[in-house]
């Protein structure tokens, strides 16, 4: 389900104000985008198919580092080490729309780079959604 929240944020990744913010001068325009975000969202509700793997992890913190034990991973942060401080695990998640969202957008910026740009600010808001 496409919500105006959804469309609020996509138009914001594009740097457009949302539609509560419009200027009259600017409406019809806005409307525009307004409506071509809605299309994207239904296009990519068509094509996308969302995936999400995660794995919980024990964690040594170490000088700026956080351990990923049993892994072979480490990262180096400073901010990611304070925000862990506390912690003795942490989740580790990767998640996609699909390799098709990826695809199309790419073939949309030979095509039409507008429509481009707002497939990939869509597929930013749908990948948000997914990870929640």
């Amino acid at each position: 389900m496409i919500t105006q929240v959804m469309i609020n944020e996509a138009l914001r990744y594009i740097g457009m104000p949302s539609k509560a913010k419009m200027v009259d001068q600017m409406e019809m325009a806005e409307l525009s985008m307004h409506h071509k975000v809605e299309e994207g969202f239904k296009y990519l509700n068509q094509i996308a198919s969302p995936r999400v793997i995660y794995q919980v992890v024990d964690i040594t913190l170490e000088k700026e580092r956080v351990i990923l034990e049993g892994t072979h991973c480490s990262i180096q942060s400073k901010d990611l080490e304070k925000l862990l401080a506390n912690s003795k695990r942490c989740v580790l998640m990767a998640a996609t729309l699909g390799m098709e969202v990826d695809k199309q957008i790419s073939l949309k910026q030979k095509v039409d780079m507008l429509e481009a740009v707002i497939l990939d600010a869509c597929a930013s808001v749908l990948i948000d959604k997914v990870c929640d």
